[in-house]
């Protein structure tokens, strides 16, 4: 931390104050005039990269809501770093394998439900924007999550409450959650994690995202009807959903 007291009444009103520092080594800075009291009135900069020279840099006289300030005792300060980061997974609550990108666990909300079938978990992740609620990922490597469904879509697609698999198929229950009377399940192949075609499904669009072509146990009230649990028989022909 370098500082330096001035007086910004030694300069006219309207004319800028000459601010000189040294670096004595490349580093990263960030810069700000405080008051007597060590309150930061006016940053001046923010993770500035500069090499190693004497440098002058012009205030004028502004804190940070573009006032003139009155006259008084200033302290200019800046602050230099060479600190470097390295990714180590998250390991503070987030164990993705990478910080960015589609792979990295993140989500508008937190996973609520899974199902396992071979070598993935599929599991859906509730309220989501721009992005469908789907997901799986490859028990050897968790940290890397895989995107279903992302596809054509415009904003908000179903908002999935409760996942199930016969190793067939993954069953998606959930509401449409700009219109929560409405519930309904669509299905995903474990070959392909395309959209399933039933013989009795129904085309079903979301207020605000994708055209589900094949939705099932579809249903519309006044009061909630939303899906309560959710169940699939491995080696039969039934899929059993409650609504509460």
């Amino acid at each position: 931390m370098l500082g330096r007291l001035f007086a910004s009444g030694l300069h006219a009103q309207n004319q800028f104050v000459p601010l000189s520092f040294s670096i004595s080594s490349s580093a990263t800075t960030s810069a700000g005039i405080y008051t007597k009291d060590s309150t930061l009135i006016r940053t001046l900069w923010s993770n500035v990269h500069y090499e190693t020279g004497k440098f002058t840099y012009f205030w004028d006289r502004k804190d940070d809501l573009g006032n003139i300030v009155l006259d008084s005792i200033y302290t200019f300060k800046i602050l230099s770093n060479n600190v470097k980061y390295q990714w180590e997974g998250g390991f503070i609550g987030n164990t993705s394998d990478s910080m960015l990108g589609s792979s990295k666990h993140r989500y508008f909300s937190r996973p609520n439900s899974m199902a396992i079938f071979g070598n993935f978990a599929y599991y859906s992740t509730g309220y989501a924007e721009g992005i469908p609620s789907c997901y799986k990922f490859n028990l050897h490597s968790p940290q890397n999550k895989i995107t279903i469904l992302n596809g054509p879509y415009k904003d908000v697609d179903q908002m999935g409450l409760f996942t199930a698999t016969d190793g067939i198929n993954v069953y998606w229950a959930g509401i449409d959650p700009f219109n929560t009377a409405q519930s309904f399940v669509y299905a995903t192949n474990t070959q392909s994690d395309k959209e399933t075609s039933f013989a009795n499904g129904s085309s079903l669009g979301m207020t605000y995202g994708r055209t589900y072509t094949s939705a099932i146990d579809v249903i519309s009230m006044s009061d909630s009807g939303s899906p309560s649990g959710m169940a699939v028989q491995k080696n039969g022909n039934y899929l059993f959903v409650a609504h509460a």
